[in-house]
Parts: structure tokens; sequence; C-alpha cells
């Protein structure tokens, strides 16, 4: 529990409906009904910890009059005592196109992999998104930021993109402009501001420790960056607000949700919010796939950087209402109901299968393996001691099938080999000596097995539920027919809900649990129903989970029998298993020890415990630690205003150090493709004619192609191979070794590794230049390529060691270069040779915008204008999004004269995008980054990785 001298927040909690259910027609008190799932009363049992517990979502009625809508809220208040109810209230036709539409027609079928299953609407489509935008409304108007938000659910996945931009960025846009953090907007008239407003510092001037100049200084980088960073980190921890996402379903892998229209806007949207939780690790690894291949980011296996926020990835599996049922099975109903099932069951195996009617739970495969195991049973003949010997070689055959198959899932457990094996030793000692008849054990009569089969309805408007019911009334009905006789039916079938203490008295009484979906998110019944499982009470007795290996809970309950749910044989086998685990005459302990080792960690793991660690996580940036943002050099915009230290009325000689590639012009598929527009040679034919300009183009393209490009402009130097090689006019124009002693026989260890990647590596390609080798991957799979990457740079730092070159990784690149090529080397060199000919740079423009491109910003001096091109953790001073605004930065210094910066005038109150997929990226550096939602964020480029 919270000590009660420290601040206790408020927690939100936001889902598609309240844990209530409406009847406006009845009178006080039977017009508000009080719901008891498991979420409702893991909250119940935490509110202590918390200031107040507030519930927004839809209250499961609608409600067209405005003064009846606030008499049922007023009711709702009233009969909710610990936790606040605020409702928001939905129309019909919101209902019927957002929830019965959009989240189970589109996405829930997509969410557990049923694609023919799913369909598509535009008016759905605007439904969601218009709800959407109303929950976060509604939060905004009742949200600060000391409060917990905890989203759940597929129903509200834009909610969290919503609210950081309807309300966050436009907070922290003042708040970091009145901290003076980041620039006050420029008015068109606005007079550049000096070296000291702008924040650029003099080489004669030093900056102070509050001007960010400080925080790009190469020799004092460590003192000047905790100020700045601070600042920023304590307006987010005081503005921003805090916001946990929680999934309860499935995460598809990206080839099942790329179905889906408006994939991206989905994957989008939930990364707005600070934590995002999944049952299973396959779920997260499937999210951090399609964040990859849909928007373009390169998550980490905890964390995803993106826009300048940090998103939290965690794996939180919800536990079960371990406290309802206890309270359940103190009633007088459980005992009432379990004295009755226990008379009515005496003598037979119960099974038990609880599931809602939907086509995710696999009951029509369910019922081809109990009827499969029916057919078996009939064959046995529990009176013949021949024939009992033949069924126990049978059964041992049936727990080898088993293992081997559990073995092969890597789910097998050593606890219930050897339970099986010590019920398989009894069995047989029967036979160690034949002529002894009276040794032949007792045995179970298969044929008497109840399966009790509670099919809850669900979404019966929906036709494909209509017909999922209309095949498990079929199926039920032939079993039956099959295999019933006047005294024994086989499926005892309900087709409602059960009240949880009858509920809890048939898991009380049950022999084995089935359940076996095709897919799901977690499924509580298999922890229900060990929950339920109380030795201290009289006619509990111990049970069997045969669990599908697809569920979640496989996870957990690793005691289970574990089966693949498309597999009959095996879960008819899994059924005969799981009876004789828990045969009567075995001894107390050996019947319930399976069964007591998975209780014993549902309890520990009920809904209590889930709701706490992911709480406590969401809560941890107040505790010091930060989930969000990394707490790295912040940076701003270049401003507009700077291109007037460029111009050609400030006296003294000034340096251009400009990249090519993802810095002049966006990334291409073909990297030939990637040649200068007419508007950068127009640039560059204006800035060479003028004498006090130096321009450097430093490069990592060989010197072919920035001769046949670049060649025309004779005042221009080029710098091919990151530094191998230079032509310029202190060159006559020729290209010659800008480092001539460069050791190049490690090139011939290296190729051979590159080779192996390739040849593995579908769509890769090595290039070779003089001073490095290039192992590309932009043409292969988009995860598998980074995948590759990241193995090849760990192969090669092992293949490395004591030889004269480095690794960098660029833009799906993996490159190797010797140890005396750098790019930092050329623009020290540059600075030196003009120090020695007519005194120093008075102003320096330094523009990169990958890793091999740090090093011009590292050894550049304190007072150059440093700009990293694009996302990314960065050395320089300032950033600038793409390509196309360093041309247009040039286009200023060409055309002398400044324009107000176009983030100035950025809205903050834009919809989310949702009807298409990916908008068609106007840059390579940012293809799938540079959506209206980055304009919104006042903190959209500040860095996105933190080693």
């Amino acid at each position: 529990l919270v000590d009660s001298a420290q601040h206790m927040p408020r927690v939100l909690v936001v889902s598609n409906r309240l844990p209530v259910t409406l009847h406006p027609e009845r009178s006080a008190p039977q017009d508000v009904e009080q719901s008891s799932g498991g979420l409702a009363s893991a909250l119940r049992s935490v509110v202590a910890d918390y200031e107040e517990l507030v519930w927004i979502g839809w209250p499961g009625t609608c409600i067209a009059d405005a003064s009846e809508q606030r008499r049922m809220s007023d009711r709702m208040r009233e009969a909710s005592s610990t936790i606040k109810l605020i409702p928001v209230w939905l129309s019909q036709g919101d209902i019927e196109d957002f929830y019965t539409g959009y989240s189970n027609s589109s996405l829930w079928p997509l969410l557990h992999w049923m694609t023919p299953y799913a369909r598509f609407k535009r008016s759905w489509a605007e439904a969601y998104r218009r709800v959407n935008e109303q929950y976060a409304d509604v939060i905004a108007s009742v949200a600060t930021p000391e409060d917990l938000i905890w989203i759940h659910d597929y129903h509200l996945f834009l909610v969290p993109n919503l609210l950081r931009k309807k309300r966050d960025n436009g907070v922290m846009q003042r708040e970091l402009q009145n901290a003076g953090l980041i620039e006050q907007p420029a008015g068109p008239n606005a007079a550049p501001p000096s070296s000291h407003q702008a924040g650029y510092g003099r080489e004669d001037q030093p900056p102070s420790t509050a001007d960010p100049a400080a925080l790009s200084s190469h020799d004092g980088m460590a003192s000047g960056i905790s100020p700045l960073r601070r600042g920023v980190t304590e307006v987010e921890l005081h503005s921003k607000l805090k916001i946990a996402f929680f999934l309860h379903t499935p995460f598809p892998a990206y080839e099942v949700l790329c179905v889906l229209p408006q994939c991206v806007d989905i994957v989008e949207g939930v990364l707005g919010a600070d934590l995002i939780g999944f049952h299973t690790y396959n779920y997260l690894r499937h999210f951090r796939s399609c964040v990859i291949r849909l928007c373009g980011f390169t998550p980490e296996i905890d964390h995803v950087d993106h826009r300048g926020q940090r998103t939290k990835l965690g794996v939180y599996p919800i536990g079960a209402n371990v406290q309802g049922i206890r309270e359940a099975m103190k009633t007088e109903t459980f005992a009432k109901h379990l004295k009755e099932y226990t008379d009515q069951f005496a003598g037979k195996s119960l099974v038990l299968n609880v599931e809602r009617l939907d086509y995710s739970k696999g009951l029509p495969q369910k019922l081809a393996a109990i009827e499969r195991y029916l057919e078996d049973a009939a064959a046995e003949n529990p009176e013949d001691a021949e024939e009992v010997k033949h069924s126990l070689e049978a059964l041992q055959k049936r727990f080898d099938r088993l293992d081997k198959r559990k073995a092969n899932r890597g789910l097998a457990t050593s606890n219930l080999r050897r339970i099986g094996a010590s019920v398989a030793s009894m069995l047989g000692r029967a036979f160690m000596d034949e002529g002894e008849k009276t040794c032949v054990p007792e045995t179970l009569d298969h044929k008497k097995t109840v399966f009790v089969f509670i099919a809850v309805p669900s979404r019966q408007d929906v036709e494909e539920y209509q017909k999922i019911e209309e095949e498990v009334h079929r199926s039920i009905s032939t079993i039956n027919g099959r295999f019933s006789t006047l005294s024994h039916q086989p499926i005892v079938y309900i087709h409602r809900g059960v009240p949880l203490a009858e509920l809890a008295a048939l898991y009380a009484r049950a022999d084995c649990c089935l359940v076996t979906p095709l897919i799901d998110g977690m499924n509580l019944v298999a922890k229900e129903f060990i929950a339920a499982k109380d030795p201290e009470i009289e006619n509990v007795v111990p049970g069997t989970v045969i669990l599908s290996e697809l569920a979640g809970a496989a996870q957990e309950l690793f005691d289970a029998i574990v089966v693949n749910p498309y597999d009959d044989d095996a879960v008819a086998d899994a059924i005969c298993v799981g009876l004789e685990l828990t045969r009567r005459h075995l001894n107390h302990d050996l019947r319930w020890e399976v069964t007591e080792r998975m209780r014993q960690s549902v309890i520990e793991n009920d809904a209590v415990a889930w709701a706490r660690a992911m709480l406590n996580e969401l809560d941890e940036p107040s505790k010091g630690s930060r989930v969000a943002r990394p707490e790295r050099l912040q940076m701003q915009l270049l401003p507009d205003t700077a291109a007037s230290s460029f111009f050609e009325v400030n006296p003294g000689m000034k340096g251009l150090f400009l990249d090519y590639d993802g810095t002049l012009r966006e990334f291409e598929t073909k990297p030939e493709d990637a040649v200068p527009t007419e508007d950068t040679l127009r640039i560059f034919e204006r800035l060479s004619e003028r004498k006090d300009l130096k321009m450097f183009i430093v490069s990592g393209r060989n010197k072919e192609f920035l001769e046949q490009h670049f060649g025309s402009f004779a005042s221009l130097t080029l710098i091919a191979e990151h530094g191998y090689f230079k032509r310029g006019p202190d060159t006559g124009l020729r290209w010659v070794p800008f480092t001539p002693y460069t050791a190049l026989d490690w090139m011939e260890k290296i190729k051979p590794v590159m080779e192996i990647f390739k040849r593995c590596t579908p769509g890769a390609h090595i290039e070779q230049k003089a001073s490095a080798i290039v192992w590309h991957y932009r043409d292969c799979d988009e995860e598998y390529g980074q995948f590759k990457a990241k193995e090849l740079m760990h192969q090669l730092a092992q293949s490395l060691n004591n030889l004269p070159c480095q690794i960098s990784q660029g833009h799906k690149i993996v490159e190797v270069a010797s140890l005396a090529v750098k790019k930092g080397i050329v623009v020290a060199s540059a600075l030196q040779q003009q120090e020695n000919l007519c005194g120093r740079f008075s102003e320096l423009l330094i523009c990169g915008d990958d890793r091999t491109d740090e090093s011009m910003f590292l050894d550049a001096p304190a007072a150059a204008w440093t700009v990293k091109v694009g996302p990314g953790e960065t050395a320089a001073r300032y950033r600038l999004r793409s390509p196309a605004d360093i041309r247009r930065f040039l286009g200023l210094i060409v055309e002398q004269k400044t324009t107000p910066t176009p983030r100035a005038a950025a809205t903050l109150g834009q919809h989310a995008r949702f009807f298409s997929a990916v908008e068609e990226a106007k840059t390579g550096v940012l293809s799938c980054g540079s959506s209206e939602a980055e304009g919104d964020d006042p903190l959209a480029t500040l860095p996105e990785t933190e080693d």
C-alpha cells in the first residue's frame, strides 16, 4: 500500500463499458445494477492505494434525452460508493457502427487471426473515430497530470494519441515557452536574434550553462546537458498526462493486421500511451513487428522511441478474480449446488467447458474431439481383465504421445511426466503376476464421462455467430444421439450465463476443465477453475486443465495439459489422461499435487496483483524514473533567422559542410535514383558564385557519382567515401586520397563475413568502395533486415579485434571503414587549413543525418550551427525534419532573406488520420514519421533513441 504521507494519485479507468447495467424504467435502487467482473473487483480491491478511482465508459444504455442522461448520471454516482462513474453517452447509431460494426466485425476477427470473418465499411471507421474522440474529450475534461489514466482494450485504440493531440501538445508548447526551454513563435517581421538570444555563442563568448549552445560543446557536453534536460523533464512531469493502455485480446502478426484499411492509424493511436501492456510476449512481439513495418520506427525489446516520445512495452498477464470466487464459495448457494452436483455425478467423471459462443473459441473442433473420445470409450470393456490390460497399454501410449507433443512445443513439465509415470506404474503393477486376478486395478469407465457444456450467447444479431450457434446445436444433438443411453447423456448443454456461485460449484466438482480456444488473449476460465480447487472445502475434488497452446494462459499454467486445439486426436488423448491423473483411488498427495501447484500460482498472480503491477509501472515517473521520453539532450528546430548569419553582407569567410544522402536528398529504394533535384543544383549554382563562402559535400558516395552531379561547380569541394577521396580547388579539381597512408588489408577478412549474411538475407547486397565495404538491406523485409543487420554488427564486432577499421550503421546499411577515414577528420582538417590561410571561419553550418555524421558535430567548434536531419540521438545542437527543410534553409541563404519558421503556425487540434493507410511520404528520412501528428507535437523533433 502507498504510504499515507505520500501524495496518492487518482486513477482514471477508461473502457468501452461501465461496470453497471442501467434500467431507466425502474425506480431506485433497482435502476442501477452493479457488475462484478474481474476488472471491477480488482479495482475495488486497490481503491485504498489511491486518492480516488474514476471509471469512464458507456453505461450500456442509449438515452437521447439530456435531462434523462443527467438523472441517470446522478443515480450512478449515488449507487457507486467506491468508484466514481462518468458516463459517455452514445447514440444507437454509434453503437451499431462503432461497437457492432467496426469493433466487433472489423477489429475482433483480425485480432483473433480470423481474417475471413472480417468486414469493413467506411461508415464504421467514421463512427469508431468519432466515438474515440468523444471518449478523449470526456477524459480531457476531468484528467490532470497527477492522474494515472488506464485505457482498456481494442474499442479505444485511438484514444491515447487523441489525448496527446487534444491536450498535451498545446499544454507542453505553452509550458516549455514559459520556462524558456523553446523559442516563442516568431512574427513575420521579427528581427534576427542576437547570438545570445538565438542560443548560439561565439568562441570568444562562452555560453552560460542555461544556454542551449552550451549543450553542444564537445568539451563541456556532460556539464551542459543536465540543466536543460532537467528542465524539460520537470515540465513533462508536471504537464503531460500519464497514459497506460492494456489490450485484453491477442495482437496479430503484421500479415493479419495489414488487412485492416486503417491499420497504421490503429498502431499510431495506441503509441500515444506511455505504457502498453499485453498478456504475453508473443503479442508484444507482433506489435513490435507492426510498428516496424507500418510506422517505420525501430523498437527495442521493451520500448518504442517515436517522434520524441518513449512508449514502454510490457507483459502483464491478467489474473483471475480470486477474491470473487472465494466470496462465492462462502455462500449457501455454492454449498447447495456443490452437494447437488456431488450426488448427481457420483461414480462419473465430470468434464467442464465454459465459453462464449464465439468462432474464436473453437467449439466445433472441441465437439469433434469429444466425439472422438467417446468413440474410443465405447470400444472399451472394463469388466474384462484382458481388455483392461490392453486399455492400460493404450493409456500408456496416450501419455507418451502427449509428452512428445508437449516436449516438441517446449511446454513439457517434469512434474506432469512424473505424475503420469506414477499413475502408469501403479496401474501396471497389477499385471506383474498374471495369475492373481485380484490385482486388477479399479479403472475409470470413460463411457460414463459427462461433459457440461456451457455456451454463453454472444452477439446473436451477427450472422457469423448465428451460424456457429446452429453448428454447435447440431453437433451436440448428433453426439447425444449416438452415445446416450436411458441412464446416461454424455453432453449436458446449457445455453445461458451461469451465476458465479453456481459456476464455482461446477468448478469445484469437475474432474477436468476443457479450455481449447483456437486463439485467446488469456482465457480466465482455466484460472478460475484452478482457483476454486480448495482442498479444505468438503466435496471439492482435484482437477486438471486441458489447455490450448494458443491461449495466453498456456504461458502461465505450466502444469496444464497443453494441446493443439485443431488436433482432435490430441485433445481426445488429453481428456483421457487428464481424468486418469486425478483418479479417485490414488493417494491424497498424488491426486492434488498438480492442481495445488497451479492453484498457488493463480492465487499469487490474481487480478488485484495484475492491476497493481501495471498502475505502479505507469506511476514510476513520479518516483524518479522515466517511462515516456528519453532523458537525453533536448533540442529545437533550426530557426529561419539563423540563415542571416550566412548573408553576404556579414564579414568573414563562412563554411558549409553538407552530407548528401538523407541531408540534401531523400533516400530512394535504389540509391542511383537519388540524384540532386533541380532546386538543389540551382542553389549550389548561386552559392558557388559567392567569394565569402566555402562549400563542402562530405558524403559516403563514391567519387564517380559526386563528380557526375556536382563536378561542374569549380568552387565546391567534394569529399567521397566519408573522407577517403577529396576533389576541390586546392587539388586542381582532381581526385586525391585524403589520407594516403590508410591500411586496407583488413577488407579481405571482412568481405567473406558479409557474403555469408548476403546469401542468407534475401534482397541484401554488398557495395565495395575504395576504403569501405557496405552491406545494404534496404530491399529486404523491414523486420528481418533489421534483425540480420544487428546480427551482422555483432559478428563483425567479434571479427574486428585489433584491425584498423570501425563499424557503423546508417540508413539500412552496415558499413565497415578504415579508422583513418572519418568525416570529423575532414572538418578538422578544413578548419585548420582555413585558419592557416586567412583566419577562422566566421560562421559554420554542418548538416548530417546519420551516425557517420556525428563525428563532424563532435569535432566542430562550440559556435558552429550543427544540424541533425530527421529523428535520432545526436550531438548536434539543432534539428530539421527532412532534406526538404535543408534545401529550404539553403534557399534562404541564397535569397538573403528569412521568413517565419513554419512550425510557429502549427495547429494543435487536428483530428487523427483514419481513412487511409499511410499517407505517401514526402521525404525519405521520415517516410512514415512525417504525418500531421508530428507537426502538432512541440517536442516531436527531440531525440528518439537512448543508448
